[in-house]
């Protein structure tokens, strides 16, 4: 299998703030037949506690063999989109708490009669149909963007030179009730940029309640402050986003599963290679799913309760590309997002930030501009983003106070 290289926003970076950054769909595990009409006698029975602990296990036990055998023939058609960590998983070393507050399944009736090794076979079969989806799904898109490569090219906008936070607000539609902020993580020149863009839209709009919402925090965390000021001594330019934003006047709040957030949850996936490579469960297909979903949800909750407000979503770019699978920015109303991407800028050794750049490679080298946009939208859907940024540290550089 031709390993493919990693556009930057990709990384499997743990980061010091315990985020697991970084995209999935499965449907119920059970959505596939096993036999015609079995399928909801099965359900009803395990929910009633009709089923027999060993029946359920040989149940989920065919079901990841199933769906695994269905992966790899679908392998040698897409096996060129996939990252090493999208391969499926053999086994789970370590599962989330259950003590978090928050489960992976919460709508799922009979996952709490589920036995822990259950629960483990449930989600590798659910991984196992998130990645056939999402092999479809970016095989397409990437089809899609490289068949566009010549005329995004040709038809990208020249900008002036005005600092690039004061670029993107201009360019931001005034009805824009979703602005996303999709970055690289653990760059500081991005996260000073963030901060930058907090401040310079505040500015623009002085009198709109304006809210953030973010991956880098748990979701329902109350004592925001004492949690920023820890925040200072471990990560400290994420710390300076979230203060930017309180001290303009907005309100910040967590999307990220406390589940995901605090725990290090662990599989095991074989390589092509032979070899087995271990992940954070957090960036499995599956697992970028659920996290989107439940990212959707909170979304959804709070526009009920601000149905005026503007929304600042800011999380890792490939959980809010317009164009990859599961995405949050594919499931926001297009005529009222707009969508940003921002990597720390790129040399000639390292010149892929996402799919644009890796696919346009030195026939269309993307990686050289700076401020990247079109006028047209197709082509802005395309490449997942309606604006992207590459900011050096010489330019976002974190302030620190001068000692007396």
């Amino acid at each position: 299998m031709k390993k493919m290289i990693r556009p930057a926003y990709l990384l499997t970076v743990k980061t010091v703030l315990l985020l697991l950054a970084c995209c999935a769909f499965s449907g119920n595990l059970l959505a596939q037949p096993l036999a015609k009409g079995a399928l909801p006698a099965a359900r009803k029975a395990l929910t009633a506690g009709q089923i027999s602990s060993s029946q359920i296990t040989r149940i989920l036990t065919q079901r990841v063999q199933r769906t695994r055998v269905d992966v790899t023939r679908l392998l040698p058609k897409h096996k060129e989109v996939l990252f090493d960590e999208e391969l499926p998983a053999s086994r789970i070393l370590r599962w989330p708490s259950k003590n978090l507050g928050f489960t992976l399944y919460p709508n799922v009736a009979f996952w709490d009669k589920l036995s822990a090794e259950d629960k483990r076979s449930y989600f590798l079969a659910a991984n196992n149909r998130a990645i056939q989806r999402l092999m479809r799904e970016r095989t397409q898109a990437m089809e899609q963007l490289k068949s566009l490569l010549p005329r995004m090219w040709n038809e990208k906008i020249t900008f002036d030179n005005q600092p690039a936070e004061k670029q993107l607000v201009a360019s931001i539609p005034a009805q824009a009730k979703y602005i996303l902020l999709g970055e690289e993580h653990n760059q500081q020149p991005v996260q000073v940029f963030v901060s930058r863009v907090l401040r310079e839209y505040r500015a623009a709009y002085p009198d709109r309640k304006i809210i953030l919402l973010t991956e880098f925090l748990p979701a329902g965390i109350k004592k925001k402050n004492s949690f920023l000021q820890d925040m200072k001594e471990f990560a400290p330019a994420y710390a300076q986003v979230f203060s930017t934003a309180l001290g303009s006047g907005m309100q910040v709040h967590g999307l990220e599963p406390r589940c995901m957030y605090y725990d290090d949850g662990q599989a095991e996936v074989p390589q092509a290679n032979q070899t087995k490579e271990t992940f954070d469960l957090a960036i499995l297909p599956e697992a970028i799913r659920l996290r989107n979903k439940f990212w959707l949800e909170q979304i959804k909750y709070f526009r009920q309760q601000n149905p005026d407000a503007v929304f600042i979503i800011y999380a890792g770019a490939e959980h809010l590309s317009y164009s990859a699978p599961f995405s949050v920015g594919a499931q926001l109303p297009q005529q009222e997002t707009f969508s940003a991407h921002v990597f720390k800028a790129v040399n000639k050794l390292d010149k892929e930030c996402d799919f644009v750049d890796l696919l346009g490679d030195e026939a269309y080298p993307f990686y050289t501009v700076k401020t990247l946009s079109w006028e047209d939208a197709k082509l802005r859907r395309a490449a997942g983003f309606d604006m992207r940024f590459s900011v050096s540290k010489k330019d976002y550089s974190l302030s620190k106070k001068r000692k007396k």
